[in-house]
């Protein structure tokens, strides 16, 4: 697919860092908020934020005890993904040819988790009838015993008040 390639392999961890922005941030997010209710919790005494640099090693921490990996799509290839919890974002960015190859490297020991919104399409590849999560939420008109499916639609802004 357009849009799939990053480059040549080297320096592929800073060109792929960009995308792990949002991993990223919501790490922060879980570590700081679970510091912030620890230190509610605790006592009376008033909140001190966690350092920066104590946020990075908990983050790093945290990724090493669960095993997060990110995985660029084209690192999918000829590989079997087992024993995971798989997350695909912004699944309406995706093609139908780029989705099938994902998915068809999950074997079932895995549970998938599928996010995006039609809404937000920002690939000039698809459009919100040519995509990957119209495609898959078409498809689960027809019951399949392997796999359950569940979509809700959001009426709630999630981030701040601006968006």
């Amino acid at each position: 697919d357009k849009g799939e390639d990053v480059g040549y392999l080297p320096g592929l961890e800073e060109k792929f860092r960009i995308y792990n922005h949002p991993l990223m941030d919501s790490l922060d997010y879980i570590i700081r908020s679970e510091h912030k209710k620890r230190r509610n919790k605790k006592s009376d005494t008033a909140y001190t934020p966690l350092e920066d640099s104590e946020v990075t090693a908990r983050i790093e921490q945290m990724i090493s005890n669960y095993g997060i990996e990110t995985m660029w799509v084209g690192e999918m290839r000829g590989r079997t993904l087992s024993n995971s919890f798989i997350i695909i974002d912004e699944a309406q960015n995706m093609s139908n040819k780029t989705m099938q190859m994902v998915l068809s490297r999950v074997d079932n020991s895995c549970k998938v988790v599928i996010l995006g919104s039609n809404k937000q399409i920002d690939n000039f590849y698809v459009n919100r009838y040519t995509n990957s999560l119209t495609t898959l939420l078409k498809s689960t008109k027809n019951e399949n015993n392997f796999v359950n499916i569940f979509a809700i639609k959001l009426e709630k802004v999630l981030r701040g008040p601006i968006t």
